[in-house]
């Protein structure tokens, strides 16, 4: 049952990453800084999937990596720059 959550919350992340990647830059940052600080709250919980334990944290952080490297990609070095200081300055206050 695990695992079949996990692969649609994978589903449901990416889907809400190129929807914020169609909206625009500021849309995928803010979406980079929500999916670290959601990371950074269920760092703790953990479950068992396929045979091994692991945090509830590791689709958001992916998704978070994936969100930047698609702003590099697709907006230049610097906005992926700005959305990591961003992200780290969020999840320090948080």
């Amino acid at each position: 049952m695990n695992e079949i959550l996990f692969l649609i919350h994978i589903l449901v992340v990416i889907l809400f990453l190129f929807v914020a990647l169609r909206l625009g830059k500021n849309y995928l940052l803010v979406f980079a800084a929500i999916l670290a600080l959601i990371a950074n709250l269920f760092v703790i919980k953990q479950i068992d999937l396929f045979t091994k334990t692991v945090t509830a944290t590791d689709v958001f952080i992916i998704g978070a990596i994936f969100s930047q490297n698609l702003l590099q990609e697709y907006f230049g070095k610097e906005i992926a720059i700005k959305t990591i200081k961003i992200t780290f300055f969020s999840m320090l206050f948080f």
